[in-house]
């Protein structure tokens, strides 16, 4: 496995204006090390990304973090949709202790997983074991913050989003190179496009 540098790890953060604590970055070197060991046999992650967490995976969703200091208060709540093997959302949860952040994943066996990290790494998030669609009700405007990466297009995402989020509410996604295809025809909305390192 790709080894956690404690310095460039600490560096890369700290250029975008994140301290972590001994603590947070044993709880990410802890989740790295079970993404790597359960990944085989859950699906966590590909093959081919297990050797590649720090880069192909954590730094990623670092992005997140930059972005979400500048929106996400003390009280904020979180949700991040179809979180597989908690990707971002098990990382936004060792960085943002005191926020309320539910993993939303319909997948038992990854579910499982995340509530054994969870238990672990002594964190503090929600798991639901359920399908997106399945809590709009449940959880109707409950969210300041809704999280998803690598789970559907563009206009799905924010069918599903809405729902639960609450007035004023954002939702942040990852997305790949054909981001502008599935931004056409919808405007309308308050889009804004960040690209990595801006």
């Amino acid at each position: 496995m790709e080894q956690l540098s404690l310095n460039s790890l600490k560096n890369f953060l700290g250029n975008q204006g994140v301290e972590l604590s001994e603590k947070q970055f044993l709880q990410l070197e802890g989740f790295a090390s079970m993404l790597y060991t359960y990944s085989g046999r859950m699906s966590l992650v590909s093959a081919a990304d297990r050797d590649n967490l720090v880069r192909r995976h954590f730094l990623e969703c670092f992005f997140y973090v930059k972005n979400l200091l500048m929106v996400f208060p003390s009280q904020a709540r979180l949700v991040d949709m179809g979180t597989g093997g908690g990707l971002p959302g098990v990382i936004l949860s060792i960085i943002f202790p005191e926020n309320d952040i539910v993993l939303l994943e319909s997948v038992r066996k990854k579910s499982l997983f995340l509530k054994k990290v969870k238990e672990e790494l002594s964190l503090s998030y929600t798991v639901v074991n359920e399908r997106i669609e399945r809590v709009e009700s449940r959880f109707f405007k409950s969210f300041d913050v809704v999280t998803a990466r690598a789970l559907a297009a563009l206009p799905l995402l924010m069918r599903y989003a809405f729902p639960l989020l609450r007035e004023g509410g954002q939702l942040h996604v990852i997305k790949g190179r054909d981001y502008e295809q599935e931004m056409a025809g919808l405007s309308g909305y308050a889009l804004r496009v960040v690209e990595p390192g801006k």
